[in-house]
């Protein structure tokens, strides 16, 4: 079997290619010289559309002066965006520094079907009369992600979408990026699956099954990027991954499956297990175990 790897974004090329007389143009690359890749169309290097429909924090007036405003014929921000040590400050001129799809209620992409003109019907969006459409077809564009039923909880998610399809990370999308994977879309409604009642009492979980037999005692790295994927190590979207690939580099060891720890994955499993997370049916025992081993009683 071939060795898993982290998915990644091509990089792109400088030259031009001929295949059969045909002319393919080179990809165009990333504008602002952090080579960070915010809410930017990874073809184009655009900004996609919901990039800049939040207001700032800070007012514009401010924002103003403290940065440079975007081209959006180019996709170039003001680098001091993307500067170290800049991060809060960003993020509180998140439309001056076109970055407003990192807000989970921006994060998610607008119908895709033309139905509706998102960009020419922004004054529309806090209007209760047109809320329903406003949140089906243009969620992104009028900040109403997390005020759908269905809904993205990873600001990671668009940039995530070729994930989706992958068995091995059905759980985790399903949860994370119900959305954008179109897991929660039934006949053009956007609803999320009810989740089955927990029975009373619960019933004790079943114990957990015993580790595969292997060793058990050695750490090491099974995929072979990790090196130069380690800055991603704890990232929400691939700390599963990471933790199971590359508990060397990342410092996991103690995370592995077997390795004799009893833990929570997840900071949240608290509040999740208030909200009765463990007796759930909708989650799979494997995914409680994966994130809240402890909190669920799994170990």
């Amino acid at each position: 079997p071939t060795e898993p790897t982290m998915p990644e974004v091509s990089e792109g090329t400088n030259e031009s290619s001929v295949t059969e007389g045909i002319v393919v143009q080179p990809e165009v690359g990333n504008p602002n010289p952090s080579g960070k890749l915010r809410c930017q169309d990874p073809t184009t290097m655009l900004f996609i559309e919901t990039a800049r429909t939040c207001k700032d924090l800070r007012g514009p007036a401010i924002c103003e002066k403290l940065f440079d405003s975007p081209n959006e014929n180019t996709g170039r921000r003001d680098p001091r965006c993307d500067q170290d040590g800049f991060e809060d400050i960003a993020k509180s001129c998140r439309r001056q520094c076109a970055i407003c799809c990192e807000d989970l209620n921006y994060a998610c992409e607008n119908d895709d079907s033309g139905l509706v003109d998102c960009k020419a019907n922004l004054h529309k969006c806090d209007n209760p009369r047109y809320f329903d459409a406003m949140a089906k077809y243009c969620a992104g564009s009028c900040g109403l992600c997390q005020k759908t039923t269905c809904r993205d909880l990873n600001v990671e998610c668009r940039s995530m979408k070729a994930v989706c399809s992958k068995p091995e990370h059905a759980d985790t999308m399903k949860v994370q990026c119900a959305r954008t994977c179109g897991f929660c879309s039934v006949g053009g409604s956007v609803v999320v699956p009810a989740p089955a009642p927990a029975p009373a009492p619960a019933p004790a979980p079943a114990p957990a099954p015993a580790p595969a037999p292997g060793p058990t005692t050695t750490c090491a790295d099974i995929a072979s990027n990790c090196a130069a994927r380690a800055n991603v190590c704890n990232h929400p979207v691939y700390v599963d991954y990471m933790t199971k690939y590359c508990a060397k580099t990342c410092n996991k060891c103690g995370n592995q499956p077997g390795a004799g720890a009893c833990f929570d994955s997840n900071p949240k499993c608290n509040a999740w297990t208030a909200k009765g997370f463990c007796r759930n049916a909708y989650y799979t025992q494997e995914y409680k175990k994966r994130h809240c081993a402890k909190s669920c009683g799994l170990c």
